[in-house]
Formats: structure tokens, sequence, C-alpha cells
């Protein structure tokens, strides 16, 4: 079973994305900001860190070039976020991250993404 680390501060889509995630068999940490998100990522290996940007107290830019670039656990990143222009998604891509869903979510699309990435991620030998 993936483990997933899901960064929301909307805690009503953190609440439906953890309960479609664990339906659907993931183990997953719920953070409701970047400080929480960074105490899981101290603390725990995850297979992959779902994130939005715009977060109270640590920005998803710092969360993933901390995981991109400080922790010795290369996690796969996806953003998760309202924020469309192409500006930051570009910057999102620079830093590592592997996919880029705009707001609002269509949940099957999200499951098909985190599927290939994990078994992508299995493929190549990293877990």
């Amino acid at each position: 079973m993936a483990k997933i680390l899901l960064v929301e501060d909307d805690v009503l889509f953190l609440k439906s994305i953890t309960y479609l995630l664990k339906q659907h068999g993931y183990e997953v940490d719920a953070a409701k900001d970047g400080k929480e998100a960074n105490h899981f990522l101290d603390s725990h290996l995850y297979d992959l860190v779902i994130t939005d940007l715009m977060l109270p107290f640590v920005h998803g830019f710092e969360l993933v070039h901390k995981i991109k670039n400080k922790l010795s656990h290369k996690t796969p990143v996806i953003v998760i976020s309202a924020i469309t222009d192409e500006a930051t998604i570009t910057d999102s891509f620079k830093l590592g991250v592997e996919e880029y869903i705009k707001k609002p979510v269509i949940q099957k699309e999200l499951l098909l993404r985190i599927q290939r990435i994990i078994q992508m991620e299995n493929k190549i030998g990293i877990y």
C-alpha cells in the first residue's frame, strides 16, 4: 500500500481527497498547512506528496524544494492548485514536480495520475 502525504489548507477539500484516496487503498497523512507538512516530512517517508501551493506558514514551493533538494528520499510530487498562470506551472516543473493539476480536480484523473507515478517509481526501483 502506497503512503501519501496530502497538503491542503481547504479543510473540506482535504477531507474529501483523503477519503477518496483511502477508499482506493492508499495510506494517507493529511496536513492542513505547510508547517504541519514539514513535521510529517521530517518524521515519515512517503511514496508521493500531493500539495497545494498557497498554504499558511510554508508555501508549497518551499515544500517542493525541501522534498527535491534537502531530503535524502526524493519523493515524487503532484501539485494541485487554483493558480493557473504559465509562470507558476513552469516554475513548479523546474522545481521537479511530476504533475501539476489545476483545480477543480477531476477525481478519476487524479487517481490515474497517482497510480501512474507510483507504478513508475516502483518500476525504477526507488522504493
